[in-house]
């Protein structure tokens, strides 16, 4: 995690603080993503503090479902090798509907690093090398 806001992040930094949170992120997909996700509540792991979320998130997760195809933890992997910051952000996106709407989500491994990379998307226009 960054400490000086006042600097935009970088794809470099971006993708290397995807890298250095690898198992956790790929925890967090193969269980979370909506591919990989079944339909409905896990028997005692899904604590819904939110069900009116809950619900909009479990339309959105259909949908992901419906339009997604492959591997999200291949997708991953071949993304973080080929530096595409764009469709890590997207996977991790589709896994974050997957996450049930409790307020236990914090404490999904991967979860809490996925939110951080959603949250600071990297400046487009800067390179390590620029720096």
């Amino acid at each position: 995690m960054r400490t000086d806001e006042s600097i935009p992040i970088t794809i470099d930094q971006w993708i290397a603080q995807a890298r250095d949170n690898g198992e956790a992120l790929r925890f967090l997909l193969q269980n979370y993503h909506p591919s990989n996700r079944q339909p409905g509540p896990r028997k005692n792991q899904d604590y819904i503090t939110a069900p009116n979320a809950e619900r909009a998130c479990a339309a959105i997760r259909s949908r992901i479902r419906a339009d997604f195809q492959g591997n999200a933890v291949e997708k991953f992997n071949h993304a973080l090798e080929s530096k595409d910051w764009r469709t890590i952000n997207s996977l991790l996106n589709d896994a974050w509907f997957g996450v049930p709407e409790s307020v236990t989500a914090w404490g999904i491994r991967g979860f809490r690093e996925a939110v951080a990379l959603i949250e600071e998307p990297p400046d487009e226009g800067q390179s390590l090398e620029a720096i």
